[in-house]
């Protein structure tokens, strides 16, 4: 895997080993803006798109659902902070190799960090 330049919100890997990415949307123009959202999908086992209720309900956030078929839906909740499964994501399993080169960099990067003494903030490139 060439290394690239996306940067995926969160990533998460349950017990089993799937990896799932979580690409948070804060607004219409931010939702319009990106482009990469999509590629992410070559890099987990399932991808979720955050929006807040009001962005859910979006008619432009609809049409991009339909057209991205596998991404699921996570919707937060305004007043209790929780997410809900509003659309659940279509798994497709990551080739081996594939799975191992992310596992391995999330790896080393949590490694890199537990040694800062600052703590910076830094984003996992996938």
């Amino acid at each position: 895997m060439r290394r690239g330049r996306l940067r995926a919100d969160v990533i998460a890997v349950d017990m089993r080993g799937l990896v799932v990415v979580v690409e948070v949307k804060s607004c219409l123009a931010d939702l319009k803006a990106d482009t990469k959202a999509v590629k992410y999908t070559d890099y987990c086992d399932a991808m979720y798109l955050c929006v807040s209720q009001k962005l859910a309900a979006h008619t432009y956030t609809k049409e991009w659902l339909a057209e991205h078929k596998g991404i699921g839906l996570l919707v937060l909740d305004a007043t209790t902070g929780y997410c809900r499964v509003a659309r659940a994501a279509r798994k497709h399993l990551l080739d081996d190799d594939r799975r191992l080169q992310i596992m391995t960099r999330l790896a080393w990067r949590s490694a890199d960090l537990s040694r800062r003494t600052n703590r910076q903030r830094q984003r996992i490139f996938l």
